[in-house]
């Protein structure tokens, strides 16, 4: 399957407030549209399961340059199976697969910090235990601990998990987030954030509960560096709102604050910033629900909770949902999006380049056929992990559907041409396929077949084809040269009697 990709200038929704900064924006729009065409496909990988639908979740960037996806799966019938994940290489070419436990229910996974993966989940039978299970790098099951928490997992005839994300402390625990409900569950009572430390050999070491507004939950959990705990949740006393709450590693709140927005929120990303803040991803509702009123709505919150920028985008009635927002190498910031979200078929990823201010620089939109957009990550200095959900054109919501990965990232500039066997010596009449390599600026290198240029200094002593294969013709010297992309490489023949 081939990416329509098209590259577009792009700005937030104009206000009084923002005109002026757009100008200046505008001023590097060319410089900015170079930057977005540099991004590249690398690959693109359809899994096809049989006789089963992927209902793809989340897609985790490994330490290896591959990915792990998770996928909550059905038969054609509906029929609930246990969970998938699939590890993919960082040629996007399948590891391995497994299923979870019967019975057992995903909230998140995560790379391990030193190898292998985590799971974090429940299972159906045992609702008052939260699990946690460690897997090695080809997916085999290392251990798993069972934590009886206050309120219980899960709820079991709804089919709902009470804890959302998990992070490892340096110690070799883990910081769980989830929800809580002071009365019970029953009767829709209110909810509060719930936060507890798990130690390495599995007990509680501690558990807090933040009070914000009538509704309220964890969605995500990160661990900085020196211990402290960000909380990202969702607090609602109508319209859900963005809160955050950073902690101390032994509970002791730092601040909270909840951030409010004309309309109800929903967030997608939360990623670390290299200012010891936040970069938030996700969505803002402004009528009812309808989601082609979802416009996308991002943040960088710095380490005191105050706001370094806040930007909305998007077109009137067109749906759009912010997926992943990340610095980028060179400077500002990476946005990438979903476009036209309120369409139940296909739709598109955008690359949204923006300045350090949040504004739009340039857009870059690429678009799958047949593949629905779920989520994107980024990987490594400038690589792009994209999540789909492939729809048989034929098939109807309940039939078919498969794992799609994509990976975009920066162009590669070639560095150099490496010839083989760059010294020859050959007899009259032998034949000999030369070969040239491709050396790229990220470390990697490709043989070369197609779209080298050979010439021979001396065709009478030793002549080259268009595919590089020389023939000697009579005894003497003669050099090839091997022209890539502004690049050259060269060959020495000598040929004997």
């Amino acid at each position: 399957m081939w990416a329509k990709e098209t590259v577009r200038r792009c700005f937030p929704r104009l206000t009084m407030r923002t005109a002026l900064v757009l100008l200046a924006a505008f001023l590097m729009v060319g410089q900015a549209s170079a930057a977005g065409e540099e991004l590249q496909l690398k690959w693109e990988k359809r899994f096809v399961m049989d006789e089963t639908r992927e209902l793809v979740k989340r897609v985790v960037a490994a330490q290896d340059g591959g990915a792990l996806v998770w996928a909550d799966t059905t038969d054609t019938e509906y029929h609930i199976l246990p969970p998938l994940l699939l590890k993919a290489d960082a040629a996007g070419e399948e590891e391995w697969t497994r299923r979870m436990p019967e019975d057992f229910w995903i909230a998140s996974v995560k790379q391990a910090k030193t190898g292998g993966f985590l799971v974090m989940g429940a299972l159906r039978s045992e609702p008052e235990k939260l699990q946690l299970i460690r897997l090695s790098e080809t997916g085999k099951t290392v251990w798993t601990k069972k934590i009886a928490v206050e309120g219980g997992a899960m709820i079991p005839q709804y089919y709902s998990l009470l804890y959302s994300d998990f992070s490892e402390t340096s110690d070799g625990g883990w910081i769980a987030a989830g929800r809580y409900y002071p009365g019970g569950y029953e009767g829709g009572k209110s909810s509060l954030v719930h936060v507890v430390k798990i130690g390495a050999s599995g007990e509680i070491e501690w558990d807090k509960t933040l009070a914000t507004r009538s509704f309220s939950s964890a969605d995500r959990v990160l661990v900085t560096d020196s211990g402290d705990i960000y909380v990202q949740g969702t607090a609602s006393s109508g319209d859900s709102q963005l809160y955050i709450a950073k902690l101390t590693g032994e509970a002791e709140v730092i601040w909270e604050q909840t951030y409010d927005e004309v309309g109800s929120v929903t967030i997608r990303s939360v990623l670390p910033a290299s200012d010891g803040g936040l970069l938030i991803a996700g969505y803002v509702n402004r009528y009812r629900y309808d989601p082609a009123y979802n416009d996308i709505v991002a943040w960088h919150i710095d380490a005191k909770g105050d706001v370094v920028w806040r930007q909305q985008y998007g077109e009137e009635e067109s749906g759009e949902i912010g997926l992943s927002l990340s610095e980028r190498v060179d400077g500002g910031y990476m946005l990438i999006a979903l476009l036209e979200s309120e369409r139940n078929e296909p739709s598109d990823w955008s690359f949204m380049t923006l300045d350090e201010s949040g504004n739009v620089l340039a857009e870059k939109t690429v678009s799958f056929p047949q593949v629905r957009v779920i989520g994107a990550v980024p990987q490594g200095a400038g690589d792009y992990l994209l999540l789909g959900e492939y729809w048989e054109k034929s098939t109807t919501l309940a039939d078919k559907r498969d794992i799609y990965l994509i990976k975009y990232g920066k162009a590669k500039k070639l560095l150099s041409l490496h010839a083989y066997d760059h010294k020859l010596k050959l007899a009259l009449g032998e034949t000999k396929q030369l070969q040239v390599e491709a050396v790229y600026d990220d470390g990697t290198e490709e043989a070369l077949t197609d779209a080298v240029e050979w010439k021979s200094s001396d065709e009478k002593v030793a002549a080259v084809g268009k595919d590089g294969q020389i023939t000697a013709k009579q005894k003497g010297k003669a050099e090839i040269t091997a022209a890539f992309e502004g690049k050259r490489a060269t060959f020495t023949v000598q040929v004997k009697k």
